[in-house]
């Protein structure tokens, strides 16, 4: 299940039911710092003032939230900072259906490393979902990298949409050119939750006790899945809802800022 339009519009659609001022675009973050029972956060653009907060919560990427917090308390900074991140490559490829000789069946595939192919996964997006390619035509998109193969994004995106086709190709037997092709890095953008990570998590939870207004979302800690993700933010929200001993309206709650 996904989102007509994909799944921005969910963020621009949050956007636009906040009032103008209560978001700032386009803001980034330099640090976040501890004065009394309330918080400063500065910004990067000096041009910018800087955000006083009765609470906060960071939903940033660990390695940034890492950075942000090394003012508030060290351990909570490192503990962030060790969660590894992989890259990955995704290339969408549009084929006609009678360029695929594979049947198909299915919404795509994922490639174990024992295989030694040069892709992660496949999945195909007009299968899984309607209105993503013309009837008679097949999307797809071919995923490569991630922490077993990150070598393979050194390639430039030529060589690796010219990978992604010589693989698919073999693999669904393909014939012809690509009628569509696409390629998206994400880099670092998938948090890896190696043996220790847990334990990790624990002692940046432990640390953040002496926070009751500080509090982490994301996909850095509990789940790297959209729903993970919804988890954490509203978790997030109660704790620090709950510290304030207030409910959303209530007009005793001063600012709430997210970064």
């Amino acid at each position: 299940m996904t989102l007509r339009g994909g799944m921005s519009k969910l963020i621009n659609a949050l956007r636009d039911s906040l009032p103008e001022d209560a978001i700032h675009l386009n803001a980034a973050v330099s640090s976040i710092h501890r004065r009394g029972d309330r918080w400063r956060i500065r910004m990067k653009d000096q041009a910018m003032k800087s955000i006083n907060a009765d609470a906060v919560i960071v939903a940033t990427p660990a390695g940034h939230a890492s950075n942000i917090l090394a003012p508030v308390d060290a351990a909570i900074s490192d503990g962030l900072g060790e969660i590894p991140y992989a890259s990955c490559a995704v290339v969408s490829l549009a084929f006609r259906r009678d360029q695929i000789k594979h049947p198909l069946g299915s919404f795509g595939f994922v490639v174990p490393q024992i295989e030694d192919h040069l892709i992660l996964s496949c999945s195909f997006s007009s299968e899984k979902y309607e209105g993503r390619a013309p009837e008679g035509t097949i999307l797809m998109r071919v995923f490569i990298g991630g922490a077993c193969q990150g070598g393979l994004l050194r390639l430039p995106d030529k060589e690796l949409l010219e990978l992604a086709h010589w693989e698919i190709a073999k693999l669904l037997d393909v014939t012809g050119e690509p009628l569509v092709q696409h390629i998206t890095r994400q880099t670092n953008a998938m948090p890896q939750y190696h043996v220790g990570h847990r334990d990790r998590v624990e002692r940046v939870e432990a640390r953040l006790q002496d926070y009751p207004t500080l509090a982490l979302a994301g996909n850095a800690l509990n789940g790297v899945g959209v729903p993970g993700c919804i988890d954490s933010g509203q978790a997030a929200a109660r704790r620090i809802l709950e510290t304030l001993d207030a409910d959303v309206g209530s007009e005793e709650v001063g600012e709430l800022s997210v970064c």
